[in-house]
């Protein structure tokens, strides 16, 4: 378990932070077309 850790940690460690700014950068137009579907299908790619 100890080696699946650390080869957890330094992958982590190498993820690029720019995925996960434009995730969050883009978040408010997501659930705003999630709110404006209704339950229906989304016209867009989230």
């Amino acid at each position: 378990m100890g080696e699946f850790k650390v080869a957890l940690s330094e992958e982590w460690e190498n993820l690029d932070c720019s995925i996960f700014e434009k995730v969050v950068a883009s978040m408010l137009q997501r659930i705003n077309a999630v709110l404006e579907a209704r339950e229906g299908h989304l016209r867009t790619k989230v």
